[in-house]
């Protein structure tokens, strides 16, 4: 079921529903519609991080694609998907690219 199947169906629910009911289907289409991917975010293009320790250069090529870095202080992962970043801010230069 899509999410827009889904909110249709949770709308349905209101003809036989009491006060709290309502409440609480009006809840679960506002967690629907939030978790939509949104189209303002530009896509990725590469996911991708430094380590200032090491210098390895570590690459997430697709969604559960987490890597670390040879000496284990920061990671990546997301692939296209999403900017996962493990460890510290300091410890990594970001070097990825949005279009």
């Amino acid at each position: 079921m899509t999410t827009t199947e889904a909110i249709r169906h949770l709308g349905s629910l209101y003809a036989f529903a009491n006060a709290q009911e309502v409440k609480a289907v009006e809840m679960a289409i506002e967690a629907l519609k939030r978790s939509q991917p949104t189209r303002k975010h530009k896509p990725i293009i590469r996911n991708a991080i430094k380590c200032v320790s090491c210098d390895d250069v570590i690459e997430s090529i697709h969604r559960h694609d987490a890597k670390k870095c040879k000496c284990g202080r920061v990671g990546v992962d997301g692939g296209l998907d999403y900017l996962g970043r493990i460890g510290n801010e300091r410890d990594f230069i970001d070097m990825g690219e949005w279009a």
